[in-house]
């Protein structure tokens, strides 16, 4: 190599003409210059060696991948110093610092083109132009060379300029051949950045403009915008560690490009938008209160400011990976604990988290999203995480904008360390922060440039079509230097429009007074009149008290689409009513109403009524307060909607959403729950959600395939009973649902592929589709999938728990009255030739097998109960079979059952498992997804049955074990329920099972229920619930170790 003739000789400092240092060398022009002037003496170099020379520099710089770097320093060229580069017979080469305000830093492949021309363009402006004279020429870059984009290069502060190039005549008599390289000694070690890369977490924050700021005079041109967020949500990464030869940071940038353009999706999907306005409109008045009552405020807000801690961050990984691909990062942290306290807007929490774990490729958990408090800060003083934040002010006008200070692994080096081609580090970098990071938020792409990907893909497309948010609206966010309120100008004078709305309020407040909707209906062409009015209702001390509110509203909300009464107070149920069965809200077809007795008051029966006389109102939204303790006020609003008489009109046409449904998911409680707190049983509500219950079996994994099954040796299932009817699933969004949790079902332990699935109808080639958001079902987050009863929470017990003292549970399973339905899901693995053989050959090597499952293959069947007999249950079939006898309307509010969107549908989910499981191909007689037999349905429900009687007494001793400190409350029931009554429950239960008395039940279900604490037994843990099952991918193999055509 070039390389083994590098020697080390003293500097030349010929333009040290001062004692001290300088800052630019004034004496030194940059532009070509020979030495045939005036006053100068010529070189009398032979042209012949400058060709050498630059043909030598030039292959010396091509020795590395990315080009070797002629670095000169500040601190190593002080007092514009110059080091001799090359000899070569009677010509020297030498590079002087000729500005010291920056380190310079160049690629020898452009001191080469500097003194021989190179080609094209730059020829003409070599040193070789002097010929025998010599000369100096300030180095010419080609700043398009990837090498000058690289992270490394990039944060290594340095500038591709500064430096001169002389060929001079070789007095020092170096011998030819040599490379007279002037950086300075090997063992002059200095701290240098050798990889940098992006958090590997970030904050995802929710913000919109509240209102004028309280401290800005508003009466002038402009308004203060002052944005507060709604939704803090934390999301925790995994992996990713920057490697000897590979930074890493692209899969960090891709994650955090994925979840912000899944985020933006679902915010503005057209079904999301009246829920996102109401808790917009609901925080403008909340953040108003708490300006005007400062005190109250603070003893809300607890202690004042939280921060999301720092975390240890992955160790440099020493062992080279320059050619290997990134992998995609799997789960290797503990889960976050859920926040216990109510989210103060939870829709907007939900549709950041569902965001968050929607993604299929970075296998994000559950647990690793983490939503916050609103008074958590961002202070950019943290290696772990960084800053997103969406502004939804305008949901017309999204805006994202990235905050991420780069991570800087930094180590004791010599100058000419080479991160590809020298040995690994002595001692292990450490990991740096950015120091003085922009306040200014980043666009997509430019996120991506700061960390060196450059690349096109779909969530920078999806992303390029928002604006970047403004600056001010991370002020809140990220205390700090503020920039102050932003102002935007104001559209309307709004001085004009207050004298006719004090007008219309005096009237609305006269007892007897005129129609106000009738008498002012010609100012509803005033541009701002009805926003105005509104935010003037909104803001008065006493809200509607006082006031003929009905004509108010109807004069207000005339041919607008959404009825948003959020932030209002005193409404009565019955003036919102009246206002409903007005002419002018015949266009109405959302409403959002808050239901604490401030907010409104009177018979909720009135409203119900209203609602159901008109079909033009589909989406229906209950607001708490956002400073609520609990969710108890929601689940009492809904029971009763349920039990009203109106209910079976509303809730099978009607989007009905209410607070505590997304609220409590976010904090593991249940919520739909009756006075006792029992779960909610209601027939109008079942009739809207038909499938109240999925029993799903995960097979353990095979280890012997096809022909341990001839042996004898049958394959073994694991049985969960999930409960779907507090997700509010009606029958076409749980087949979409149902859908997309046969592509997640491995993973998707809470349902949440439930509660974001895009429609049906969405193209297939939209790439991030968004999704209307429903409730994630809640029991089955509330009841843990492990109860310790060394402990009395709640929380799942330990992988390495004692299996004696860890329960494992389930939602209770009440059975079936006539009529109601369940899903029976099999979530089986194929095992054929080739996943043995990739298997066998994994083991061999003492390589985790994780990636060696099989083929996953779903089977389903939907069953109906009818009365009791010896054929207790109908086995209906599949999905299109299901839609035509759940009869109703779809999610649209029509009438008729169109099917006809289904087999396109599961064609989708099929083409998608088959991609993301490529190990083989699945026999003829084989589908991803397919229907189950009637017998094997039959037998399968039946042996459910049996095993929800077993884990019933589970759920019961656990409760008892926490019924102290009531944690474990969740069916308070079954915990006071006699002996009498426990020993007929199991028989009423097992009424849809073909089967006599089981007559080895107990024996049964200890055999099912242990394997995943059986250490004897290989593959112990059921997919889906311990770990998941994660697609197979390449696995980086180290050279040597395997041939790249072995098939593994």
């Amino acid at each position: 190599m070039f390389s083994s003739t590098l020697v080390t000789a003293a500097a030349l400092l010929l333009a040290a003409t001062s004692a001290g240092a300088r800052r630019v060398c004034y004496d030194q022009t940059e532009l070509l210059y020979c030495y045939n002037g005036e006053f100068d003496t010529p070189q009398e170099v032979d042209p012949a060696d400058v060709t050498y020379i630059a043909a030598y520099l030039r292959a010396y710089g091509r020795e590395t991948r990315n080009g070797r770097l002629l670095n000169m320093n500040m601190a190593d060229a002080a007092d514009c110093g110059e080091w001799s580069l090359y000899a070569r017979g009677t010509a020297l080469a030498v590079a002087k610092k000729v500005n010291m305000t920056y380190d310079s830093s160049v690629l020898f492949e452009d001191v080469a083109n500097t003194i021989d021309g190179g080609t094209g363009a730059i020829r003409r402006n070599g040193i070789h132009r002097c010929g025998a004279d010599g000369g100096s020429l300030g180095v010419v870059v080609n700043a398009t060379h990837p090498s000058y984009s690289l992270p490394s290069y990039v944060d290594s502060g340095a500038k591709p300029a500064g430096i001169v190039i002389k060929i001079v005549a070789n007095l020092l008599n170096i011998p030819d051949g040599k490379m007279a390289h002037m950086l300075p000694p090997d063992d002059h070690m200095t701290r240098r950045a050798i990889a940098t890369t992006c958090p590997r977490s970030y904050l995802f924050c929710v913000v919109a403009d509240v209102g004028h700021h309280p401290d800005i005079d508003t009466e002038a041109d402009t308004v203060a915008v002052a944005c507060r967020p709604l939704a803090i949500t934390y999301r925790q990464g995994h992996g990713h560690a920057p490697a000897h030869g590979n930074h890493a940071s692209g899969q960090r940038v891709r994650h955090a490009l994925d979840d912000a353009a899944r985020a933006v999706a679902v915010l503005t999907h057209p079904a999301n938008r009246p829920a996102l306005e109401a808790e917009r409109a609901r925080a403008v008045a909340w953040y108003r209160h708490r300006e005007k009552n400062p005190g109250r405020a603070d003893a809300d807000a607890g202690d004042g400011e939280v921060e999301v801690p720092d975390a240890p961050q992955p160790p440099f990984e020493m062992q080279y990976k320059g050619h290997w691909p990134e992998p995609t990062g799997r789960p290797d942290r503990p889960e976050l604990p859920c926040r216990p306290d109510p989210c103060e807007f939870p829709f907007t929490s939900t549709c950041l988290r569902l965001a968050l774990t929607g993604d299929d490729l970075y296998h994000t958990r559950y647990g690793d999203v983490q939503e916050q408090p609103l008074r958590c800060v961002f202070r950019a003083d943290k290696l772990e995480y960084g800053l997103v934040v969406l502004d939804i002010s305008d949901l017309d006008d999204l805006r994202c904008g990235f905050v991420a200070p780069a991570v800087r692994y930094t180590a004791e080096i010599a100058p000419v360390w080479d991160p590809v081609e020298d040995l690994p580090l002595t001692h292990p970098p450490t990991p740096e922060l950015e120091t003085s990071l922009s306040r200014t938020p980043m666009s997509a792409s430019g996120f991506m440039t700061k960390f060196g990907l450059y690349e096109s893909s779909l969530p920078l497309a999806r992303l390029k079509q928002h604006r970047v948010v403004a600056r001010h609206a991370l002020d809140y966010v990220w205390p700090g230097h503020s920039s102050g309120p932003a102002r935007s100008p104001n559209l309307q004078d709004d001085g004009d429009l207050e004298p006719i709305i004090d007008l219309i309020l005096s009237e609305a407040a006269e007892v007897g007074g005129p129609d106000v909707a009738h008498a002012h209906r010609a100012c509803i062409d005033l541009p701002g009149f009805q926003a105005r009015l509104t935010e003037r209702l909104r803001a008065r001390p006493d809200g509607l008290r006082g006031l003929s509110a009905s004509p108010l509203l109807r004069l207000a909300y005339t041919n607008t689409s959404h009825l948003n009464l959020a932030g209002f107070t005193g409404l009565t149920f019955e003036a919102v009513a009246t206002s409903l069965r007005s002419e002018e809200l015949s266009v109405t077809r959302a409403l959002s109403l808050g239901i604490d007795d401030d907010d409104c008051s009177g018979s909720l029966e009135a409203l119900l009524d209203a609602l159901s006389e008109t079909d033009a109102v589909t989406h229906v939204f209950f607001l708490a307060h956002p400073g609520r303790s609990d969710d108890e006020l929601s689940s009492r609003v809904f029971a009763q909607i349920c039990s009203s008489p109106f209910a079976s009109k509303i809730l099978p046409c009607k989007d009905v959403k209410i607070t505590g449904a997304f609220s409590a998911p976010l904090r593991r409680k249940p919520w739909l729950v009756d006075a006792r707190g029992d779960r909610l049983v209601s027939e109008h509500l079942i009739r809207a959600s038909p499938v109240q219950h999925m029993f799903v079996r995960q097979q353990l994994t095979d280890r012997t395939g096809p022909e341990g099954r001839e042996a004898g040796h049958p394959p073994r299932f694991r049985p969960l009973h999930l409960f779907l009817g507090d997700g509010l699933l009606r029958p076409e969004r749980l087949v979409s649902g149902f859908l997309r949790y046969c592509i997640r079902l491995h993973s998707d332990r809470f349902l949440t592929s439930f509660a974001a699935c895009p429609s049906g109808r969405t193209p297939a080639d939209e790439p991030f589709p968004g999704a209307a958001v429903t409730p994630i079902p809640a029991e089955n987050l509330a009841v843990p999938e492990w109860c310790d009863l060394s402990s009395p929470s709640p929380s799942q017990a330990a992988d390495g728990g004692d299996p004696e003292k860890a329960l494992e549970c389930w939602p209770v399973f009440t059975g079936l009255d006539p009529g109601g339905w369940v899903l029976v899901v099999s979530h089986e693995w194929y095992v054929g030739p080739q996943t043995l053989s990739r298997r066998a050959n994994l083991v061999r090597r003492r390589i985790p097998t994780d990636a060696a499952f099989g083929v996953p293959v779903i089977r389903y069947a939907f069953l109906r109960a009818k009365q009791p007999g010896t054929d207790a249950a109908e086995v209906v079939g599949d999905l299109k079979s299901f839609l035509r006898e759940a009869g109703g309307p779809n999610d649209d509010g029509r009438g008729d059952v169109d099917v006809s969107w289904v087999d396109a549908l599961v064609a989708r989910t099929a083409s998608s498992i088959r991609e993301t499981w490529q190990l083989e191909q699945l026999p003829p007689e084989l589908e991803p997804v397919m229907v189950m037999d009637d017998d094997t349905a039959r037998s399968v429900f039946a042996d459910f049955v049996e095993d929800a009687a077993y884990i019933r007494e589970n759920v019961r001793t656990a409760m008892q074990q926490g019924h102290s400190d009531n944690k474990r409350n969740w069916y308070p029931s079954l915990l006071n329920e006699s002996e009498q009554q426990r020993a007929a429950a199991p028989r009423k239960r097992r009424r849809a099972s073909r089967t006599a008395e089981a007559d080895a039940s107990k024996s049964r279900n200890t055999a099912v229920f242990g394997t995943l604490r059986d250490l004897d037994v290989p593959w112990p843990n059921a997919l889906g619930a311990d770990r998941p099952a994660t697609p197979p991918e390449s696995f980086p193999w180290l050279p040597g170790e395997a041939s790249p055509d072995e098939d593994l």
